[in-house]
């Protein structure tokens, strides 16, 4: 009789645990079966940093006027062991990043970076981007590994932290003359063939 009320609470606590995990990482059971997943963005906010390291220009790059998407989550069943309000943990709005996620970026300056770029040209082979989604050094040089190559969307997608994440282009490059302004124009596509894009105040290098 002792062994059998051994196992029997062994399957219970069992029960218990799978429960409060199954509602913990869903928040499905019966606590919020409705979770604003994904979100998307009609505007850009950027600034720009200089004389960081070796790099010549940094643009950081935030979304604005968001909207989120609902995403629905179906109720798990629950043996009554547990409560919502133990085993549930309320996601954030927009944790699973964009809705549309970008499927290309594109700069451009408003002045020739060079013989070979004039005003308008695409500037993507002089610039990197961040591959963390919430990186930021705002007084270190990104090292190697922090960065890519701008046709590297699929693999570090921006903002695939959520809202609130951050990213950044970077690059080393000096144009021609220094001393002319600069202002580059940022320009992201989405997969629903959208497009939103912002321009910097004047840069002088």
């Amino acid at each position: 009789m002792k062994k059998q009320f051994i196992l029997t609470s062994f399957f219970v606590a069992g029960i218990a645990l799978i429960e409060a995990c199954s509602c913990f990482t869903s928040c499905g059971c019966k606590g919020a079966p409705e979770v604003s997943a994904y979100f998307d963005f009609e505007k850009l906010s950027v600034e720009t940093k200089q004389g960081i390291g070796t790099e010549s220009l940094r643009i950081q790059i935030l979304p604005d006027s968001i909207s989120y998407l609902a995403m629905q989550i179906p109720e798990l069943p629950g043996f009554g062991f547990t409560t919502a309000a133990y085993g549930c943990s309320p996601l954030d709005p927009g944790h699973e990043g964009l809705k549309f996620p970008l499927t290309e970026i594109n700069i451009t300056a408003d002045q020739a970076f060079n013989d070979t770029l004039p005003a308008g040209a695409s500037l993507n082979a002089l610039f990197l981007m961040t591959t963390e989604p919430y990186i930021d050094q705002p007084d270190r040089e990104f090292g190697s590994a922090q960065v890519a190559p701008l046709n590297a969307l699929e693999t570090f997608p921006p903002f695939r932290g959520g809202y609130g994440s951050v990213f950044f282009l970077v690059t080393k490059e000096q144009p021609t003359d220094p001393a002319l302004p600069f202002k580059f124009t940022i320009t992201m596509s989405k997969s629903d063939s959208s497009s939103v894009a912002v321009t910097t105040g004047e840069v002088f290098f």
